[in-house]
């Protein structure tokens, strides 16, 4: 994937960067290949950064859903939520249950 992207770069673009990451991506293809005990500790390291790449980017992305879909649902629902549940003659919101007795049903389980 970074031959790839270094040829594509180098493709389209006229500075010198491009052949560095190309370069860098042979070299490590060329450890991977030759040496895969020394490549190793950089495989180990690479996907540790994705990793953490990774999680950082689905907290931004979890984030920005939030943000999107849940603030302003939260703004315009829950407004009329609590304006459909409010009592004004009410002290109080709590609702009286009569007390059930449930020995008959355990009489005759089997």
């Amino acid at each position: 994937m970074m031959m790839g992207s270094g040829i594509l770069c180098w493709r389209h673009a006229s500075a010198s960067w491009p052949l560095i990451f190309l370069g860098v991506a042979v070299l490590l293809f060329a450890l991977a290949v030759l040496w895969p005990i020394g490549y190793s500790p950089i495989d180990h390291a690479l996907h540790r950064l994705q990793h953490i790449t990774v999680q950082l980017f689905s907290w931004v992305v979890l984030l920005i859903v939030f943000m999107v879909i849940f603030v302003p649902g939260h703004f315009l629902l829950g407004r009329r939520w609590r304006r459909s549940f409010r009592n004004e003659k009410a002290d109080t919101y709590w609702i009286d249950v009569s007390k059930q007795t449930f020995n008959d049903d355990f009489q005759a389980q089997f």
